[in-house]
């Protein structure tokens, strides 16, 4: 309920909202009970217009806080994928979000690669290295969304690296490293 005041009379306007539909406009009814004179109509309408206008500003900014605002427990886990052409291996970490950035782990080790579109390309060669210094042949990730960088999804489920060429990793590398 929007109370205006117009000279010398005072006008209660009731505006209500309906909800926010698919396309973000809000459903709105407005009634005005008042006797005022036709020089006042005009400065009440200009008012309930202004009061129309703030209350869908205010139902606008409301559903975006409240669809991009996530809950730590209900970020999901993401889903991991491997693909190795022609020297360079993608790793995509596959989120139902927007606006989140993945980080790919190789075994238990901490953070290894960031990227912003969830797709990390790694040189074959650099990725055999990290592999053999952690002694593992498997990798992970994780998502941050923009709106909360600091809350982590879980971790995917582990995926193996395919490849023959990674069977190099014997127990006398993982020895000497």
């Amino acid at each position: 309920m929007v109370s205006v005041l117009v000279k010398p009379l005072t006008a209660v306007v009731s505006v209500s909202a309906r909800g926010v539909t698919a396309a973000g406009s809000i459903s709105v009814s407005c009634t005005a009970e008042s006797t005022v004179s036709r020089e006042s109509a005009g400065l009440l309408w200009r008012h309930i217009l202004s009061a129309l206008v703030l209350l869908a500003a205010i139902g606008l900014l409301i559903e975006h806080f409240i669809s991009h605002t996530p809950i730590t427990d209900q970020l999901e886990k993401p889903e991991i994928s491997v693909q190795i052409s022609e020297g360079i291996v993608d790793i995509a970490c596959e989120t139902k979000l927007r606006n989140s950035t993945c980080n790919l782990y190789i075994g238990d080790s901490p953070e290894l690669y960031s990227s912003k579109n969830c797709v990390i390309h790694v040189e074959f060669d650099e990725l055999k290295q990290a592999l053999q210094a952690v002694g593992t042949r498997e990798v992970s990730c994780d998502y941050t969304v923009k709106t909360d960088p600091h809350s982590r999804s879980p971790r995917s489920d582990r995926k193996e690296i395919p490849g023959e060429s990674l069977s190099v990793l014997s127990l006398e590398n993982m020895v000497t490293r």
